[in-house]
């Protein structure tokens, strides 16, 4: 009964799984050792029932076909969401830029998305900011271009920190809109930094720079390692394959 229990477990598994895009090498592990356990979970849970009218054979089965990753799931979601609740409630300045959480940073994230990537260890901005999208991708069943926004607002995260809600509304959200602001204000139409900024860039400059509490000086700096920094080049290969479009560029001049 324990090993029956077992097998439908473990055709749920891969049934949910294959519909919802989430099944990966690594899942079938999972569920590889979930019908190895499965008879030492029936004969622990059948020893501590009471042998009366095939109780054990009913507990054996129970105990083996129990849905316990999606016991799991509902409960990360209920610590997932009391743990946001504590978060914003506390004050701002107890929690370190780098232990962001996703569900209080990252735009478009549910508790079940939330929960899934925390199965992948990937909870807080910096896991998510550096991970694998391609990883990610074959693990969680989402696509690509979704996991791009997520590292991509992940990254501005880190750098803009609590400020990132604010500057949001000034139409930056993301490193890569942070490297448009680079390429429009503080380089050149060649492609080099800008000695002297002056005029609409200069205005841009001091405008972000007080939305950041900054400097001119000090946010232009923040600016060059933000569009030098790895995982941002990465983005930019796979979100402009072919390069940055020119008449991107252009009309985003004139805005």
């Amino acid at each position: 009964m324990a090993l029956v229990g077992g097998y439908i477990w473990s055709v749920f598994q891969i049934t949910a799984r294959s519909r919802s895009s989430e099944l990966s090498p690594d899942d079938l592990f999972e569920i590889d050792l979930g019908l190895l356990a499965a008879v030492p979970i029936g004969i622990a849970f059948s020893l501590i029932t009471l042998e009366a009218n095939g109780l054990r054979s009913f507990v054996a089965f129970s105990a083996s076909a129990f849905p316990l990753r999606d016991v799991q799931r509902l409960f990360r979601q209920y610590t997932t969401r009391k743990t946001l609740e504590s978060s914003s409630d506390s004050a701002p300045a107890v929690a370190r830029p780098s232990e962001l959480h996703l569900g209080n940073t990252i735009e478009g994230l549910s508790d079940p998305t939330l929960v899934r990537l925390g199965e992948l260890g990937i909870s807080t901005v910096l896991d998510m900011a550096y991970c694998d999208p391609i990883k990610v991708m074959v693990q969680s069943g989402f696509s690509l271009t979704v996991i791009i926004d997520w590292i991509d607002q992940s990254l501005w995260a880190l750098y803009a920190g609590e400020l990132k809600t604010k500057i949001d509304k000034l139409g930056i959200r993301c490193s890569l809109d942070a490297c448009e602001f680079t390429d429009l204000h503080l380089r050149d139409d060649s492609g080099k930094k800008k000695t002297t900024i002056d005029g609409a860039d200069k205005e841009a400059l001091e405008a972000l720079a007080q939305a950041m509490n900054s400097t001119p000086v000090l946010l232009a700096d923040l600016m060059f390692r933000i569009e030098c920094d790895p995982q941002v080049v990465l983005l930019r290969k796979l979100w402009y394959p072919h390069g940055v479009p020119q008449d991107l560029k252009a009309s985003a001049a004139k805005v």
